[in-house]
């Protein structure tokens, strides 16, 4: 990334409707930057934005519930002049048999910004 560009990931999700909490998280450079729960649905779709702020090493991270906050503004500090990893992960409040989450695709999208 450059030193304003930005990542839009956006998460497709498949999951068993039940009263069993399902989280659906995204980790950036190892740290969980968005961990929405469903539980009684079947599908969900995320949207994570991550955007360098005029750094390589200083990010503005928004994602399923975090747009338009009232105060604060969630960073990261991964140094995106190298490879970041970005990892999808899901977990059951309680292991229940038959039940199932999916995460049936994801994107990511790059806008350069201005340099």
């Amino acid at each position: 990334m450059n030193m304003n560009g930005e990542l839009v990931v956006t998460q497709d999700w498949k999951y068993t409707n039940s009263p069993t909490v399902k989280t659906l998280a995204m980790d950036w450079n190892g740290i969980n930057v968005s961990g929405p729960t469903a539980t009684t649905t079947v599908r969900s779709n995320y949207r994570i934005s991550i955007k360098n702020l005029n750094s390589l090493s200083s990010q503005s991270i928004f994602g399923n519930t975090t747009f338009g906050l009232a105060a604060g503004d969630p960073n990261g500090f991964a140094n995106t002049a190298n490879d970041v990893v970005i990892d999808h992960r899901c977990r059951w409040s309680a292991n229940v048999l038959g039940e199932s989450i999916t995460l049936l695709g994801y994107s990511i999208w790059y806008y350069p910004g201005s340099n």
